[in-house]
């Protein structure tokens, strides 16, 4: 028998941290939905209302999308970090910890459910809630008498331009990173872990921050001739290529890390 990683225990695992927690999870995708929902209709309220047909023919198309998008780039943002900041709420005290460590499973089995749960279930959530809540917008504002036609969202046609894709790719490996922080606080935090992790991550950031400004603020002085070279587009394409594969690679390193700090959790915690 495999005491690291068995497909059927595993199976059985998921199923259990699902079941046992549906009506938190399902009461949490009605909240996300709900939010969505009323930011889109609002918005779309807002913008209807006030514009002409031929205002909205003209501009209106990418406009409103672009709105939605950052909405939805804003709730996502949110609802990832405090969903991610919960991965560890069944050992955030003595009867949960007893009750889920005594559990016959592996720590890697443990950590994937609610790795699965957390990360892939929450995003296929809020896609859905996504897509749903826009379609009920477009029925709502398709009205006969209107003289405009209301296109659905397009999430990532926004996001990612044709032309050249490296500068959001870089911006959504970092972006992913620094949510990745989360999961990693929450198994140092079980409670409250989302505030905790968030003070943590705002002090790292203005601390890093002064250090660049100090360090820039003594090479970059009004006598120094400092010429910083002039890279050609291919050498700042292979730089973007490069720094996209890093942060990929520290974002999994995360949650590697994570896992291990579970596992020592686990073993430290089980008494």
């Amino acid at each position: 028998m495999n005491n690291t990683f068995d497909i059927k225990r595993f199976g059985l695992l998921l199923k259990k941290d699902f079941f046992e927690n549906w009506r938190k999870y399902m009461l949490q995708a009605l909240t996300l939905f709900s939010i969505i929902l009323v930011c889109f209709i609002f918005q779309s309220l807002n913008k209807y209302s006030h514009s002409n047909g031929d205002y909205l023919i003209s501009y209106g198309y990418d406009m409103i999308n672009g709105q939605l998008v950052i909405i939805c780039f804003i709730i996502f943002t949110g609802a990832y970090a405090v969903f991610l900041s919960q991965m560890m709420d069944s050992i955030r005290n003595k009867q949960k910890r007893i009750h889920y460590l005594t559990f016959p499973c592996s720590s890697l089995e443990k950590y994937l459910s609610k790795l699965i749960i957390h990360v892939v279930g929450f995003i296929l959530v809020f896609l859905a809630s996504v897509y749903l809540a826009d379609l009920i917008r477009i029925i709502i504002y398709s009205l006969p008498e209107s003289n405009f036609e209301v296109r659905s969202i397009r999430l990532l046609g926004e996001l990612f331009d044709e032309k050249d894709n490296k500068p959001m790719a870089l911006l959504s490996a970092i972006y992913l990173f620094v949510l990745s922080l989360y999961a990693l606080g929450s198994t140092f935090w079980q409670k409250s872990g989302f505030v905790k992790t968030t003070v943590a991550l705002g002090a790292i950031a203005v601390t890093g921050v002064l250090i660049i400004f100090g360090v820039a603020a003594t090479l970059f002085t009004p006598e120094s001739q400092i010429d910083l070279p002039k890279l050609s587009q291919g050498t700042q394409d292979i730089l973007y290529y490069i720094a996209t594969a890093i942060t990929f690679v520290c974002t999994v390193f995360i949650y590697v890390l994570a896992y291990y700090r579970f596992k020592e959790a686990e073993l430290i915690e089980r008494w």
